[in-house]
């Protein structure tokens, strides 16, 4: 049942998630892309970044299908209209209730109209009018009253009718319970996204840092170059002179040669990972991309703790966050499926008022009268023999909350071994930095000390070219433990949930969701509005 954070493994493998992750912006505008420190590098991931604006539009989904949820209180209005023109001959037994009249003729206009509201208890109240106008040929043959002279007869109705669930569907919860699980839903889409934030600015990052390893590893190989082709100019003035032997010459030509093709290699490595960095950023390197490394961003500021990281992360996490959101969805549905398992009883109630007349006023003559009111009480009871649906989905409603519940509980035991676990890198690869620095420095001195000694015919130029080996390799130990702890540190923040907060990115769900409000204006989104509703979202994401 384990489940590490997945921000924890994406950043572990960010060169491997690299096309899951980094995938550009199909419409970004083609033009060269210089990427001058961290901050425009997490800018320009913020603005192009085709996972991010994904969320955003998954979050906006979520956030419309919860208030389209909200909808269900909505009152529904109804109104009917009907033209009915019949000609029916009569049956015998027909004949002798209609005055012996053979056949049925008639011409009827029929209006009706309701207004039917959910109530926040789950029942149904409703209001109701109706206008049937009747003209038939009976109604020229009556012998008396106002049908008499062959004139048409109006009947109208209004009343109102309430149905309330006092079992199954009743009560505030039940009613409700389609709108609390929308809004769970719309959480997780909430913290969906903020993960994705964090994953693609984290990852981001460990590129760019990948690509300043890339760079300086460069450096060396071409400082060791210098150094090795300056031996092979002393080898042979030596060698020229009389005063050196020729295999010194040769040494030195190796020593060029190795050099040379390192350095060829951490070109090739410095390319692939620029590449790399250049797909977070949505950009194509043909179309030309340049990112600055020549000095390392300023000390990151965390300071890593166990406990109040493990707090930190119940809070800000947002892989926890989302889970816990997940699982009180599954409270809401388990919740309702036991409501379910009851059996159907409702109490209904009715009032009304009938009025008759030659036409519409004189038939509400006898509403405004209440003369004619009508109204009626009575209970309804349903339930399935067996009830075999209604218990076996609360079953699986059960499973799945325990479900959620593990994940909970499992997700909250990842992050504090993955908090745990980051300090101890962030401690452990600080104190593996301060070694390789100084090792670096110790390397120096030995080189420096055989350079002497080779002017003073103490050493020969392999002894200096070991020592200039040792010192390259030092200074690629002293880069990768520089990497590995910055790659730690974000470990710890993704864990915690702190990367946003402490780059200055911030987004509310308000902001968000005023930003979008454009995209329900029209039915079709065109491509323009798209790009304004991506530009109006870049300027809240804008790094402070």
């Amino acid at each position: 049942m384990s489940c590490l954070p997945p921000v924890i493994l994406t950043l572990a493998a960010a060169l491997t998630l690299f096309p899951l992750t980094g995938r550009a912006v199909e419409e970004t505008v083609s033009g060269p892309v210089f990427i001058g420190s961290l901050g425009e590098l997490r800018q320009r991931v913020l603005d192009y970044n085709w996972s991010i604006q994904a969320k955003i539009m998954e979050y906006e989904i979520r956030r419309r299908t919860e208030a389209a949820a909200q909808g269900a209180f909505d009152p529904l209005l109804q109104a009917r209209y009907n033209y009915e023109d019949t000609a029916r001959p009569n049956t015998v037994e027909q004949r002798r209730s209609l005055s012996g009249i053979p056949t049925l003729v008639e011409q009827n206009h029929l209006w009706s109209s309701s207004l039917e509201t959910l109530t926040p208890l789950g029942g149904k109240l409703g209001l109701t009018a109706s206008v049937s106008e009747f003209q038939n040929n009976l109604q020229r043959i009556t012998t008396g009253g106002f049908g008499a002279t062959g004139r048409k007869e109006t009947v109208s109705f209004v009343g109102v009718h309430f149905r309330q669930p006092l079992l199954k569907d009743a009560g505030r919860k039940t009613a409700t319970a389609a709108i609390r699980v929308a809004a769970c839903e719309t959480e997780q889409a909430w913290q969906e996204f903020r993960r994705q934030l964090m994953v693609s600015v984290s990852s981001a990052e460990l590129s760019y840092w990948n690509v300043y390893g890339a760079a300086r590893q460069a450096d060396y190989m071409q400082e060791s170059l210098k150094v090795a082709r300056s031996m092979v100019t002393d080898a042979e003035a030596k060698a020229g002179a009389g005063k050196g032997a020729p295999v010194e010459v040769v040494t030195a030509q190796a020593g060029v040669e190795e050099r040379t093709a390192r350095l060829t290699m951490a070109r090739l490595r410095l390319s692939e990972a620029k590449t790399v960095l250049a797909g977070f950023c949505g950009v194509s390197v043909t179309d030309g991309f340049e990112v600055s490394t020549t000095a390392p961003p300023p000390p990151n500021k965390v300071t890593p703790d166990v406990q109040n990281g493990l707090a930190r992360a119940m809070e800000t996490n947002p892989d926890y966050l989302g889970k816990l959101a997940e699982k009180d969805a599954e409270v809401v549905r388990a919740e309702f499926m036991k409501n379910q398992k009851l059996p159907q009883l409702d109490f209904t109630a009715s009032y009304g008022l009938n009025g008759l007349g030659t036409d519409l006023e004189r038939s509400s003559n006898d509403i405004e009268d209440r003369d004619f009111d009508a109204w009626g009480l009575g209970l309804e009871f349903k339930m399935p023999l067996g009830n075999r649906e209604a218990r076996n989905r609360y079953a699986a409603a059960l499973a799945r909350l325990k479900r959620a519940e593990g994940t909970v509980s499992d997700v909250r035991q990842q992050l504090g071994n993955a908090v745990d676990n980051a300090v101890e890198k962030v401690v452990g690869t600080r104190s593996t930095l301060g070694s390789y620095y100084r090792g670096v420095a110790l390397n120096q001195q030995v080189l420096n000390s055989r350079l002497v000694d080779l002017k003073e015919g103490k050493a020969d130029i392999r002894r200096v070219l070991e020592a200039d080996d040792d010192l390259n390799q030092s200074k690629v130990n002293a880069v990768s433990g520089l990497i590995q702890h910055r790659q730690a540190l974000l470990e710890y923040e993704l864990a915690t949930g702190q990367v946003l907060d402490n780059r200055g990115i911030s987004i509310s769900k308000e902001e968000l969701a005023e930003k979008t409000k454009l995209l329900v204006k029209q039915q079709k989104i065109t491509e323009k509005q798209y790009e304004e509703y991506l530009g109006a979202v870049r300027e809240v994401l804008e790094v402070k």
